[in-house]
């Protein structure tokens, strides 16, 4: 499991400067067509700034996407109230057309290249490497995955772009040869610490700390205080020294919560800044995709990170997803790895067993991976994407991502338009039930504020 170490003031410096040399590699690579292709297919939706769109895909019950739907076969709610679904689409793939050598995509091949090369692109994917978050074998196993799907399965109009959160390793191209070298450039990210040293918090254990000032109220703490004594020997103050009086007890004490207090916020202050890096490196990379004709997908490859404090950027990256028609889809690259602490020995620390500390434990690391995957299937679903997970067999992962999926647009103005920059929970349904058919669409949207 993902975990981090407690920054010092270089770490923090170098995520800062991480951030600010992708958002400035990203706008300059992203400047570069500022025009938009004569060759791309218009988007028929007329999106004013006041519509809200909802991708919506169906599915039958052996998971297959229903087609041939209409505008009157849904209904959308905003906060339980039924709203007018202005406008409608159904999405299909672009049409396929001859691409002048002026209009060449960046990556594509030149005009003296073979004639099934230089087919028209149709489909734009970018593969997104969530490096802050992987461990080397997250990388490894990704790597690997995505090299052996796109050596058999690129097609000839299809154009692949790699990104990590930091730079891009491989800008739009079908040379195979190009992707494979950018994807043995792939590491985790050196600058990023993953846990802190001794207690070892992670990340929603450090922030379940700092959000309960009680020791005694949160599993967090006291599984921090059974391994801060009993793995790091710091001082226990239930089995003070002898002619230690209450006092010296209470000094202890407060020595010892205050430490693992101080480390859990410096902790949570990184796992933000991080969290933070990633979304912007997402959105740049949204921004980039949106200007290429055709089908527009992209794969966050990623074990999930914390993203509550990041919400109103992740529901901004969503939203432009919707408006430039892109699928953003999840893969978790650590398939059915067994993510509890109590499994790894290589710290020598298991929780004593009369504290309550293994039990505490258990909850912490399952809270943990649940809320750090909520990223990933919320970026998911809110753009018609799938969030693959559990499973070990990353290249069938990327074979069901990278494919096409139909899906269908719904625009709307809300009658609720207050300016409030407040969380509206959106709801759609078909109007007739249908057994076996499920709907995946995005959960809400923020209203943005004046």
């Amino acid at each position: 499991m993902s975990r981090f170490r407690v920054p010092d003031s270089r770490c923090l410096a170098f995520a800062l400067l991480v951030l600010a040399s992708l958002t400035a590699s990203l706008r300059a690579r992203s400047q570069t067509n500022d025009q938009p292709p004569q060759n791309q297919t218009p988007f028929q939706l007329k999106v004013a700034s006041n519509l809200v769109i909802v991708r919506v895909v169906v599915r039958d019950a052996q998971g297959k996407p229903v087609e041939g739907l209409q505008k009157e076969d849904f209904k959308l709610f905003d906060r339980g109230k039924e709203q007018s679904i202005a406008q409608f689409e159904a999405e299909v793939s672009a049409p396929q057309a001859p691409t002048p050598p002026s209009l060449a995509m960046p990556g594509q091949p030149p005009p003296g290249a073979p004639a099934h090369a230089r087919l028209a692109p149709r489909r734009f994917l970018v593969l997104y490497f969530d490096d802050l978050d992987m461990s080397d074998t997250d990388v490894i196993d990704a790597r690997d995955a995505a090299d052996h799907y796109l050596a058999t399965n690129l097609q000839a109009d299809e154009r692949v772009a790699l990104f990590t959160s930091s730079a891009m390793l491989s800008d739009f191209t079908v040379d195979l040869k190009q992707i494979h070298d950018a994807l043995f450039r792939l590491h985790p990210h050196p600058g990023m610490a993953r846990h802190s040293d001794c207690p070892e918090l992670s990340d929603y254990q450090a922030q379940e700390i700092s959000q309960h000032d009680n020791p005694n109220s949160s599993g967090a703490w006291k599984v921090a205080i059974d391994e801060a004594i009993h793995r790091c020997h710091w001082p226990d103050p239930n089995n003070p020294p002898p002619g230690c009086n209450a006092e010296c007890v209470k000094a202890m004490k407060d020595s010892l919560e205050g430490q693992i207090s101080n480390a859990a916020r410096n902790l949570v202050d990184q796992a933000e800044t991080q969290a933070r890096t990633s979304l912007q490196g997402l959105e740049q990379v949204v921004n980039i995709v949106s200007r290429a004709p055709g089908q527009r997908s992209i794969i966050l490859v990623s074990p999930g990170f914390l993203s509550q404090s990041e919400q109103y950027q992740l529901d901004r990256i969503i939203d432009r997803a919707l408006h430039s028609q892109v699928v953003i889809s999840s893969l978790d690259p650590r398939g059915l790895a067994l993510l509890m602490r109590e499994a790894d020995v290589t710290n020598g620390y298991m929780p004593s067993a009369n504290s309550g500390a293994v039990g505490a434990q258990h909850t912490v690391d399952t809270n943990r991976e649940m809320v750090a995957g909520d990223v990933l299937s919320e970026v998911a679903e809110g753009t018609g994407g799938e969030f693959f997970h559990n499973n070990n067999d990353l290249t069938a992962g990327f074979r069901a991502l990278a494919g096409s999926q139909g899906s269908y647009i719904l625009a709307f103005a809300p009658t609720d338009a207050k300016q409030d920059g407040k969380f509206h929970a959106l709801k759609v349904t078909l109007t007739e039930k249908h057994k076996g058919v499920t709907l995946q669409a995005r959960r809400g949207y923020f209203a943005t504020k004046e």
